[in-house]
């Protein structure tokens, strides 16, 4: 398990860092703060972390992920792990964003868009990706709410993922 946090414009990143998801290098373990590098300038305006990966929302509605990616945890388009921050391609900027997956393997991202749609990628093995099927997805992959809907907020954790839509309805899925 690791932590992130903002201090006076720097991320920091502690704790496990086997898979680079500590953002400075290596993959090393930490147990004092460490600085995450190979961030853009500018504004940090959300941290989400999950079991191997860390991500950065910066104050322009880029998005930048990094740690685990065995099942395209990062978005980039690869499989391969990365301990320094890689930039998601997304179709408009990033409103909001979750990290969510708890255990080995598992891992998933899904952010609302500028232009009111949902993003999501990783592991998809149960369906957590919102997509109909149980495939994973290496890049950032349209998921549409029933009815039209669009979201207000979105979380994802183990293998179930959720939006609140702007009516108030809750919609979920995954395992």
């Amino acid at each position: 398990t690791h932590s992130l946090f903002d201090s006076n414009g720097t991320v920091y990143a502690c704790g496990s860092g086997s898979f680079g998801e500590l953002g400075n290098g290596d993959t090393t373990n930490r147990s004092t703060p460490t600085p995450v590098v190979g961030l853009p300038s500018g504004t940090v305006k959300a941290l989400t972390s999950s079991w191997g990966g860390s991500g950065a929302l910066m104050d322009d509605g880029s998005y930048y992920n990094w740690g685990y990616n065995q099942a395209g945890q990062l978005g980039d388009g690869s499989t391969t792990d990365s301990p320094v921050p890689v930039h998601v391609p997304l179709r408009a900027g990033v409103v909001q964003v979750f990290q969510g997956g708890s255990g080995q393997k598992n891992g998933q991202t899904l952010a609302i868009l500028a232009d009111n749609s949902l993003g999501a990628w990783g592991n998809g093995k149960y369906g957590q990706l919102g997509t109909r099927s149980t495939h994973n997805s290496t890049t950032p992959v349209r998921i549409t709410l029933p009815d039209g809907a669009q979201a207000a907020s979105v979380t994802t954790g183990g293998f179930a993922s959720y939006a609140i839509a702007r009516t108030g309805t809750l919609w979920a899925w995954g395992r």
